[in-house]
């Protein structure tokens, strides 16, 4: 299989995460608002679990199930976030992401969420991208609006760090309706 790609945006580049984004990913995960708006981010965020989560990257990237890229400023490297595209279904994937508390605002993740729709549809061929996010942060699902996805409903989930389900503002992108906003 091939190397993992970036992403380029008008703003950010979407790279593989590596070790030299531990870091920060160590500081911007690490802070009690990302854990509270993401519900799989364990607090504290500590230098080995960056170790451990990142060492899953390449098989999950090797055997196409998965694929983990750092937000960052295209002039700069600096992380700004994660975005992570993961199988779900036969020709679907799930889309999950997180901005840093400093990067809020800035329609970083909008961005980098058109880039992996893009990357979804177009590399992998798949047929719909699903997303789904806690009713307290409803900005992230303002994020999955502008970038065409549909409200599909409420559902229930399981969250281990969370201590038990939790209920998800779940919503879907098919490719008819991404290549159609395309052609508009």
């Amino acid at each position: 299989m091939l190397p993992q790609p970036s992403l380029l945006t008008e703003h950010l580049a979407l790279r593989p995460c590596s070790e030299r984004d531990v870091p920060a990913l160590v500081t911007l995960a690490g802070d009690l608002r990302i854990a509270a708006t993401t519900g799989t981010l364990p607090h504290p965020y500590t230098e080995a679990i960056a170790r451990e989560w990142l060492a899953t990257h390449a098989a999950g990237w090797s055997t196409g199930s998965q694929a983990h890229f750092a937000i960052v400023d295209r002039t700069h490297d600096d992380l700004r976030g994660v975005i992570s595209l993961r199988r779900d279904g036969e020709g679907t994937a799930n889309v999950g992401y997180w901005i840093g508390v400093p990067s809020w605002g800035q329609g970083l993740a909008t961005e980098a969420c058109a880039a992996l729709i893009a990357f979804g549809f177009d590399h992998w061929a798949l047929s719909a991208i699903n997303g789904r996010h806690l009713p307290e942060n409803p900005a992230s699902g303002r994020v999955l609006l502008k970038n065409g996805f549909t409200l599909q409903g409420r559902v229930r989930a399981l969250f281990p760090i969370r201590g038990g389900e939790e209920e998800l503002d779940s919503y879907q992108l098919t490719r008819e309706r991404w290549l159609a906003r395309l052609l508009d």
